[in-house]
């Protein structure tokens, strides 16, 4: 990732450790700048972190997107390509899930 890439976040449960679906895109952000830095957690969690900033948005289903997004390759095992964590998509599955999500779409320029 670079500063200026945009990201979104896609949430498939409620809780991480429970099985409650969520199946939504939750969150998008832009790269702010290019540092990468360790951040204390606490309990010994020192992740990696990136400096972002966030826009306001809604979550939105991926449900009814799923025939319409490019990246999915397989319709029927949509869930297969966010099992390996940060993936790249085509700007224009980017571009529809963000007008989904922002209702100022001028924030996305």
């Amino acid at each position: 990732m670079q500063a200026g890439d945009w990201v979104l976040f896609y949430s498939p449960k409620l809780e991480y450790d429970k099985p409650d679906k969520l199946q939504c895109f939750t969150a998008i952000c832009r790269i702010a700048d290019g540092e990468i830095y360790e951040h204390d957690m606490g309990d010994g969690f020192v992740p990696f972190r990136r400096n972002v900033t966030f826009v306001p948005a809604q979550d939105f289903s991926i449900l009814p997107l799923i025939q319409d997004l490019t990246f999915i390759k397989d319709k029927t095992h949509w869930g297969a390509p966010f099992r390996f964590g940060t993936l790249q998509i085509p700007e224009e599955d980017f571009r529809l899930i963000a007008s989904k999500m922002v209702e100022d779409q001028s924030l996305l320029k």
